[in-house]
């Protein structure tokens, strides 16, 4: 054999030694090859040793049982081209769109260019010419051959093939089979934590099995879990469900750092994710708004270090813990959170014990698996918006600014005379002015000395107020003018349903007849 030789196809020529060095086996092979090449017709060769078509027969049954992912890192020595290559397509996908090499076995990415020159460079296949052997890089010449193992693109389908709309899916399973068997630890914690309260405790459990009975489904809403004390059992009840969906695989684990990161690994092939304390340290408002992006949007946007960014379906359903009450910045209207506080003491140190024991078992998760696939989830809709609960109520009053507490008790404080009352000498209260400009607002907001707080138009938005004719200008006194709805309920729909020439009217009358400024705290 020649001296070693490399060239830009990732040819390799080594020397006896060298081959020697890096993988005595196929070295043992090549002196095998040697002695049957210098005596064709057996003469002295040794019955007792294989021939060379049986170590090449050998090789592949050997190959077929054992090629693992980490073979990667131990090399590879093919005495056949064809095998190769064929081992290849079966080990490896290239996605033609995203221009990366994929690893079937568990779908990890590599450049096409450090996928040939670095991390399968030692994957090698020999070569004899004119009785001259050589060794060349498989990955190289895979990349270069047109019956390479290709798809145009990759995408994410839970309970797909692995070929699914002419796709690469990289979804690859989940890792336990359901099994029915115990699952009294998970109820009891769930009896816990949803104590006295049997309909959020429905709610809870529909909208984790839901996912799991249609896979695939991105549920529209997201849920935290909040409580005062620590050790409740919220977080392993969520280690519980990531354990049927795999750690690391389908499931993740995230900190609010990760929202802010430059690379989003943690978003790639994602089904499950639990967040702890993203609460907005930095900017609560910042953050509420990447989540609600990450929740309803339908794919996400992967950012690998040293790869080039690719799309992929979103599917990915959140849940969040956290000690505080005001966990998140949530508007008046927001519709994407469901909350819930947690209460009491926390159980028994035994009973954790008992749960971690638990979901840390093979036959556990196996029967939360069962059990969820067969929750009842009738009268769910996986895009409905997330229905109001005293937690939640009580995490969006403090959220409030100062200005969105002052807009929010706002109804009521001026008030107009009635028919029956022109002049408003009787001591019956008048009717609440709801009709209101923008400049209408800040006359009452800056008076008292208070702050100049003059984002006022998404303080309103931020509690619920909408604007009248659908937010189109409404002619009054000869001027343009967008107007407000400062009402609630019945009076804020009433409202909202008159035409534009209905709501000129009744805000010429409310401005024009105010009188007075009712009992209620003003600012």
């Amino acid at each position: 054999m020649n001296s070693p030789n490399s060239s830009n196809d990732f040819e390799l020529e080594l020397t006896e030694a060298e081959l020697e060095e890096r993988d005595p086996e196929a070295h043992e092979r090549w002196v095998q090859e040697g002695a049957n090449q210098d005596d064709p017709e057996g003469a002295f060769a040794d019955p007792d040793k294989p021939t060379r078509e049986e170590l090449q027969e050998s090789e592949k049954r050997y190959q077929s049982r054992h090629t693992k992912p980490q073979d990667k890192c131990e090399g590879r020595m093919f005495d056949d081209a064809k095998f190769a290559f064929e081992t290849f397509n079966k080990l490896f996908c290239y996605a033609m769109k995203e221009n990366v090499v994929v690893q079937l076995s568990d779908c990890a990415m590599f450049k096409p260019e450090t996928f040939a020159s670095t991390q399968y460079v030692n994957w090698l296949y020999k070569q004899v010419n004119d009785g001259k052997t050589s060794y060349h890089s498989v990955a190289g010449e895979w990349l270069k051959r047109a019956d390479r193992n290709q798809l145009f693109s990759m995408t994410y389908a839970p309970g797909q093939p692995c070929v699914y709309d002419g796709k690469l899916n990289r979804w690859r399973g989940l890792p336990f089979a359901p099994k029915e068997g115990d699952i009294a630890p998970w109820n009891e914690l769930l009896d816990f934590l949803f104590k006295d309260s049997p309909a959020e405790r429905r709610y809870f459990e529909q909208w984790l099995a839901y996912p799991l009975q249609h896979p695939g489904t991105k549920l529209m809403t997201a849920v935290c879990l909040h409580s005062h004390e620590t050790g409740m059992g919220k977080n392993i009840m969520l280690e519980a469900v990531a354990h049927v969906y795999g750690v690391d695989t389908n499931a993740k684990n995230i900190e609010e750092r990760d929202l802010y990161a430059n690379f989003n690994s943690w978003q790639l092939d994602r089904q499950f994710i639990v967040g702890n304390e993203i609460n907005g340290s930095r900017d609560k408002r910042k953050a509420i708004e990447r989540l609600k992006v990450l929740i309803t949007s339908e794919t996400v946007s992967v950012n690998e270090k040293y790869l080039r960014e690719f799309d992929l379906p979103n599917v990915m359903n959140f849940v969040f813990t956290s000690n505080n009450p005001d966990a998140f910045y949530l508007s008046d209207s927001d519709r994407r959170f469901w909350i819930w506080e947690v209460t009491g003491k926390p159980l028994d140190k035994e009973f954790y014990k008992t749960f971690r024991l638990w979901k840390n078992s093979d036959a556990g998760i196996a029967a939360l698996y069962y059990h969820l696939l067969h929750v009842d989830c009738g009268g769910f809709d996986p895009g409905d918006r997330a229905p109001m609960t005293q937690a939640k109520e009580e995490m969006i009053e403090a959220g409030r600014s100062e200005l969105e507490q002052w807009l929010y008790g706002f109804p009521g404080t001026i008030l107009f005379k009635s028919a029956d009352d022109p002049l408003g000498l009787s001591n019956e209260k008048g009717q609440p002015v709801t009709l209101f400009t923008i400049e209408d607002l800040l006359k009452q907001w800056d008076s008292d000395e208070k702050k100049k707080d003059r984002n006022i138009g998404n303080a309103l938005h931020n509690v619920g107020y909408q604007k009248a004719n659908g937010g189109k200008q409404i002619k009054i006194s000869g001027r343009q003018e967008r107007i407000w709805v400062l009402a609630h309920g019945d009076e804020a729909k009433r409202l909202l349903a008159l035409s534009p020439s209905q709501v000129a009217e009744e805000y010429a009358k409310q401005q024009s007849n105010r009188y007075f400024i009712s009992t209620k705290e003003t600012p």
